[in-house]
């Protein structure tokens, strides 16, 4: 669907969706929203009451309630009011735990609410994105969530994808191109028309894939083994007893209630109401230092694994561009520097041109003297940049880009070894760097070539201590990302999780050790989950 989305001219996506330049009128949103629903992964709403009877529904409350029930037959009617007692302190803590929790989540969510800019009766009017449609003409501009999945109808962007798809590196989109929700736009600004919202979305396809997965608590794994090794063991003994009784002459109707009472002794009926305070206390603590536990079992399941999967992009790194060893050519560095900062203009917001004027910052490169008389932002039709400045009535020319651009720029007599620049600039990808070159020409001369700048995503700066306390926790870490297998590589050793990388085998016939692996590159993101269920 999404590759014939892209292919479809404009005219013929609006026709299909009954949609027009001008907009949707009232009528037509009301008809939508009854038929889409709200634009947001659905999610299932129980009950107060609900929930808290599903509280009662579980393995660990059966065995409690069976408990009871054999107790108030023996005539144990103390016993079965205190086993009751333990069964709805248990429920009562975890239900009021997590609709706390559920609360102050739902709060968040309330106050994260974005709103988009739609064409409706020929009108722009700001909306909750949550009140999108099909049909509905949308405009993004510099550093908008995009709220649903658009077709880019007008405008040239930069948008950074890395929460879908785990890149890094921003793309670029223009006119009858896909964007997706939960893209962020990097430069420009575009108007396009909605064609999926909520779970029809490329984000809410992978949402609902984890919306589906569900577990069994750790925590009832194993307070249920505890009790099959017990009743095990009292089991021997009842038919110890039976054998005993036969033996002796002793009636067996006589002997079936001190059974019972053995079986019975062997359900430790207060494990589960310690282990509930237990996580109770851990549930607080955690919360006082900023994470929310919205089901009070995740602090035993947290507890008790051997195995973490961390995204790369924003998780391991900073999920910024950062400049690393530029190399000149033929000129000073801080000359080639400068001629940089001259064809960047912060005011873009691009996230390449903010890291090489931070970084020329830093080396103490001033360009204040210069004065800009042209600037063309990034043009991907181009893949580049370029600028005009004037300094002391000398007119300079710099642009920078993809280095094979920059490269075809230079003539004679300005000649430079192209077969020894693009072999840096492989070996360079080969260790996970983006590189752009750099060129300049004075006073209407040729182009000459300056030099590369390394650019590439920078590990946080305590991913890899939070790598060794969790290895020193008995806990393997790994690291799955959408980016390539040479940029995996570079931060997964970097951060200390390994250097074997693996790729998803595009056949299932395909044999692959999944244990052997430390991290895995150009997974997608509806790949990630059952690369986690693998593990």
């Amino acid at each position: 669907m999404t590759d014939d989305l892209e292919k479809q001219d404009i005219n013929d996506v609006l026709r299909e969706l009954d949609a027009s330049p001008g907009g949707l009128n009232d009528d037509q949103v009301r008809a939508r929203l009854s038929k889409y629903g709200f634009n947001a992964v659905a999610k299932e709403k129980e009950s107060r009451i609900k929930k808290f009877l599903l509280k009662f529904w579980a393995p660990v409350p059966w065995m409690l309630e069976l408990t009871a029930l054999i107790s108030y037959i023996l005539g144990k009617r103390v016993d079965t009011y205190i086993i009751l007692a333990l069964l709805l302190f248990n429920s009562l803590v975890s239900f009021f735990q997590e609709s706390k929790a559920n609360n102050a989540l739902e709060l968040l969510e309330n106050k994260m609410m974005t709103n988009a800019r739609v064409l409706r009766n020929s009108s722009w009017i700001e909306v909750q994105s949550k009140e999108l449609v099909p049909g509905d003409i949308i405009h993004c501009r510099l550093g908008d969530l995009v709220p649903a999945d658009v077709k880019i109808m007008s405008g040239e962007i930069l948008v950074d994808q890395s929460a879908l798809t785990g890149e890094s590196n921003a793309v670029s989109k223009v006119s009858g191109n896909l964007l997706f929700s939960g893209s962020v736009l990097k430069r420009g600004e575009s108007t396009g028309v909605v064609v999926a919202t909520g779970s029809k979305t490329f984000f809410g396809k992978t949402a609902e894939l984890v919306k589906v997965a569900k577990s069994d608590s750790h925590l009832d794994k194993l307070i249920l083994s505890i009790v099959r090794y017990l009743i095990a063991m009292d089991v021997v003994l009842v038919i110890s007893l039976l054998i005993f009784s036969l033996i002796y002459g002793v009636s067996i109707y006589n002997t079936i209630p001190y059974s019972l009472v053995v079986l019975i002794a062997s359900v430790p009926v207060a494990l589960p109401a310690t282990f509930t305070i237990a996580s109770a206390y851990g549930a607080v603590d955690l919360s006082q230092k900023g994470a929310l536990v919205t089901r009070l079992s995740a602090v035993e399941d947290a507890a008790s694994m051997d195995a973490i999967c961390f995204d790369k992009t924003g998780t391991l790194t900073q999920n910024r561009v950062s400049v690393s060893d530029p190399i000149a050519y033929g000129i000073d560095l801080n000359e080639m520097l400068l001629y940089a900062v001259l064809a960047s203009d912060i005011s873009t917001q691009d996230s390449i041109d903010i890291a090489v004027i931070n970084y020329a910052k830093e080396k103490g490169v001033d360009s204040s003297g210069y004065s800009i008389k042209k600037f063309i932002p990034f043009d991907p039709s181009i893949k580049r940049t370029a600028a005009v400045a004037e300094r002391g009535g000398i007119i300079i020319s710099v642009t920078k880009g993809a280095p094979q651009v920059i490269l075809k720029l230079v003539k004679p007599p300005h000649s430079v070894n192209v077969k020894n620049v693009m072999a840096k600039v492989n070996e360079l990808a080969a260790r996970g760097y983006r590189t752009i070159g750099i060129a300049r020409s004075l006073n209407g001369e040729e182009y000459q070539f300056c030099g590369l700048i390394p650019l590439h995503d920078p590990p946080r700066d305590d991913s890899a201590s939070l790598i060794n306390r969790i290895r020193d926790l008995g806990i393997r870490p790994r690291m799955i990302t959408g980016d390539s297998e040479p940029i995996a590589l570079e931060i997964a050793t970097e951060v200390g999780i390994g250097e074997k990388i693996c790729k998803i085998p595009a056949s299932s016939n395909e044999d692959w050790n999944v244990e052997e692996c430390d991290a895995f590159a150009e997974v997608l993101p509806e790949d990630k989950f059952n690369l986690v269920k693998a593990l």
